[in-house]
């Protein structure tokens, strides 16, 4: 997930508007794609950072299968109880 600290416009600005932020359906759809086709057996896998809508935590093997069920369940349920929801960006 990226942070832009000094805001989004800033941001923005300094890609001079070429920089489209994707939306959290997108980022849940970038992570599936990503997860998918890690090819790891013995990794630690974390993504529970503040920063992060979905929270993913365990060992890839052994856990890719429950990690794909849980973003699918996220980008099915957006509104699901295990989605971090906060303001972002000040918008």
């Amino acid at each position: 997930v990226l942070t832009t600290y000094k805001g989004l416009a800033h941001f923005q600005h300094r890609f001079r508007g070429e920089f489209l932020e994707l939306t959290t359906p997108e980022l849940f759809a970038e992570l599936k794609l990503f997860m998918e086709n890690l090819k790891l057996d013995e990794t630690i896998f974390r993504s529970d950072h503040a920063s992060n809508s979905l929270v993913l935590k365990g060992v890839l093997g052994r856990d890719k299968e429950k990690f794909l069920t849980q973003i699918e369940d996220a980008i099915s349920h957006p509104n699901g109880s295990n989605i971090r929801r906060f303001k972002r960006y000040g918008i």
